[in-house]
């Protein structure tokens, strides 16, 4: 609603039954927009691109926004955005790893995992290279601001109260975004974290 606000968006997601979260954090730095806004924009730029390496197996579903500065500014968006990767799918837990950079040494380096790795585009754990271009645009796409209606979000790298209500109470831009490596979210795996 103001520039200035910290947004919260959280994509939901399942795969093979497991519900999948991705958390990212937005600062309002122009326009007069709001959490549809945010939501609308990053549905048309982020979302194709995490669609683009992601297995027909997952699917996104829902994103939700939130203003941590007006409680009355929220808003959700429901999808039926199913990847396009080939079977077959790994297990949940493997994750396509992407490093967020620092811009300043105010906090610490922020990271983004995304499940739904299709088996046929890695081989002895390395990403083929036929699948590089796309996760470098979904890096971009994570680094880029979220331009709609003349409304203009950042992407943030937050630290969050470590006890409840876990408001933030920090956060520092991106310098950029950039791919690192199939990795693991134990998390997702069965009978562990949420």
């Amino acid at each position: 609603m103001a520039v200035g606000d910290l947004y919260r968006l959280n994509l939901k997601g399942v795969l093979f039954e497991q519900q999948t979260l991705n958390v990212f954090y937005y600062e309002h730095v122009s326009g007069v927009g709001d959490a549809q806004d945010l939501a609308a924009g990053f549905g048309s730029t982020v979302l194709p691109e995490l669609i683009d390496i992601a297995s027909i197996d997952m699917l996104y579903y829902q994103s939700e926004v939130i203003n941590y500065m007006n409680d009355e500014d929220f808003h959700t968006d429901g999808y039926v955005a199913a990847g396009v990767r080939p079977q077959p799918t790994a297990p949940p837990f493997v994750s396509w790893g992407f490093i967020l950079h620092r811009g300043s040494r105010a906090l610490r380096n922020g990271a983004k995992r995304f499940a739904g790795v299709s088996e046929q585009n890695v081989t002895d754990g390395i990403a083929d290279p036929e699948i590089l271009a796309e996760l470098g645009d979904v890096a971009d796409a994570i680094a880029g601001s979220i331009s709609e209606d003349g409304n203009i979000f950042n992407p943030r790298i937050v630290r969050l109260n470590p006890v409840a209500p876990y408001e933030p109470i920090q956060w520092i831009g991106l310098a950029d975004c950039t791919y690192k490596r199939v990795t693991t979210q134990n998390s997702r795996k069965y009978n562990s974290g949420t």
